[in-house]
């Protein structure tokens, strides 16, 4: 993570216009993440996979930990995108959640891979995992700004 960090911190725009910096933030992360193959596997099997069967120490320490990681992506975010203002922790969790399902998603079965091949219909369905999450996160933090800028701001789901 703070690989990613020190690349983001160094890549994205100062004084660019704010969606540039939004798109240059997105693509340096989702980049980044790519890089970290064990890192994106284990994002995508923490919530339905790595916390069952621990105890209740262990999840708070992993909690906690996730809890600085998100924090730490955070601040820089604020530096970056002074805009999330306040926003920018829920902005952060909200990513890292969404990385983990782009790269499950992004990293088809050997079944699926065949159905693609047997039907180019279904080709629309893959997807590339720093394309698709670069567009995802650009969204994420456009839609984040967009709610707070008109009063309402992201509910807990």
């Amino acid at each position: 993570m703070a690989t990613a960090l020190m690349r983001l911190a160094a890549s994205v725009t100062p004084g660019a216009p704010p969606f540039q910096r939004r798109q240059e933030f997105a693509a340096v992360l989702a980049h980044s993440l790519e890089q970290h193959r064990v890192l994106c596997d284990l994002l995508s099997a923490r919530a339905g996979v790595l916390e069952h069967n621990v105890s209740a120490g262990v999840a708070a320490r992993y909690k906690k930990a996730a809890l600085d990681n998100v924090a730490a992506l955070a601040a820089l975010a604020r530096r970056r995108l002074p805009e999330l203002g306040d926003h920018a922790d829920r902005f952060c969790a909200e990513a890292i959640m969404v990385s983990g399902a782009v790269w499950t998603r992004a990293r088809p079965s050997a079944a699926m891979l065949a159905a693609y091949e047997a039907d180019p219909s279904l080709a629309a369905l893959r997807m590339d995992f720093a394309t698709t999450l670069r567009e995802m996160l650009t969204t994420l933090i456009t839609g984040t700004l967009a709610r707070t800028e008109h009063g309402g701001a992201p509910s807990r789901a």
